[in-house]
């Protein structure tokens, strides 16, 4: 881009002022606080989806 002359202060702020994918929060339970609650069998992916399902039927339980 510099060579171009296309690259300047403007073009490097918003550069730097995006966000990356490694920036964005995140949550995370302990693994010891899931076993309390879940089969030892499960995969991660069957606890996520047990999780979402459960967040999705909160989340429409608390709007009516």
């Amino acid at each position: 881009m510099e060579q171009e002359g296309k690259l300047n202060e403007d073009i490097i702020e918003e550069i730097l002022s995006k966000e990356k994918p490694n920036q964005k929060e995140r949550f995370s339970i302990p693994y010891e606080d899931l076993k309390k609650y879940l089969q030892d069998d499960y995969s991660n992916k069957q606890i996520e989806n047990i999780i979402c399902g459960l967040l999705k039927k909160h989340s429409l339980n608390s709007k009516s």
